[in-house]
């Protein structure tokens, strides 16, 4: 039926009628929209809440992980002594000691597949070991590589960016440490090249509700651990604005638009890696 020939027809009576009802109508409507706006805010409040605690949780996790692998990285002195003392007195590494020290870390590489070669190196970046059989002196020389530079100048242990390894080809992160002799100068470097995708694995296997994951991006914006495979080291947020904001602010939650879908995300710097 017409609305309009329907209150023309009608009385007074009908007339009033009909008024109440619009009257009634308009204030649902009003009141509907206001609750799923405010619904609306409650879910993404919610959302971000929970987002913010799991990357909280991740950094933590991450802290964690490579507090080990720091731990780990000194337990090494012990078996690999006489390699490293022969180093300091500027001997060439015999075949023995290589031998008895390439056995520790291939046993050790069984139980902790995390690790996926170790090298001892000169100041100069020159090998004087590399447990992957075979391949001692074939590595590229890393002495003009940031992660080597430091080591050397400060009495801690370093880590590379996550990068693919020139060597190898797989996604690595290299973790080394300095010896010193007693006048402060370097004589020795250990290198340590650690499974990229095992060391960022509490992460990408984050899930968010039935889609959502977690990712890793460099200090460029570049996308360097990811579920998704065709991301890693192809994907650059920086190109994008919303990139550009995570870069900058460094800490926060934002929505925006990616590949025609609208996300939200919540991050968190993690200066230690530059992520």
């Amino acid at each position: 039926m017409n609305m309009s020939r329907f209150i023309r027809q009608g009385g007074v009576q009908r007339n009033l009628i009909i008024s109440f009802l619009l009257m009634g109508l308009i204030p649902m409507l009003v009141m509907g929209s206001i609750f799923y706006y405010r619904s609306s805010e409650i879910l993404l409040k919610n959302a971000n809440t929970e987002m913010s605690n799991l990357t909280k949780k991740a950094i933590e996790q991450l802290d964690g992980d490579f507090k080990v692998f720091k731990m780990q990285m000194t337990s090494f002195d012990v078996p690999c002594k006489p390699l490293i003392d022969m180093m300091e007195f500027g001997l060439t590494v015999d075949e023995g000691n290589s031998a008895n020290v390439s056995a520790f870390f291939q046993e050790f590489m069984k139980s902790n597949p995390i690790l996926r070669r170790a090298r001892f190196l000169d100041v100069k970046g020159e090998e004087t070991f590399n447990s992957i059989k075979g391949s001692l002196g074939k590595s590229k020389n890393p002495s003009s590589l940031p992660w080597f530079q430091k080591v050397t100048t400060v009495k801690e242990i370093a880590f590379s960016g996550l990068e693919v390894s020139p060597d190898t080809g797989e996604p690595v992160i290299t973790m080394a440490k300095a010896y010193f002799k007693a006048d402060g100068k370097p004589y020795a470097v250990l290198a340590v090249d650690l499974s990229a995708e095992i060391a960022t694995k509490q992460i990408t296997d984050i899930k968010i509700g039935k889609s959502g994951f977690a990712f890793i991006i460099n200090k460029e914006g570049l996308v360097v651990a990811s579920p998704d495979k065709t991301k890693v080291f192809q994907l650059n947020l920086a190109k994008y604005d919303f990139g550009k904001e995570i870069l900058q602010k460094k800490r926060g939650t934002l929505e925006y638009a990616l590949e025609g879908d609208t996300r939200f995300a919540s991050y968190q710097e993690y200066p230690a890696m530059d992520w």
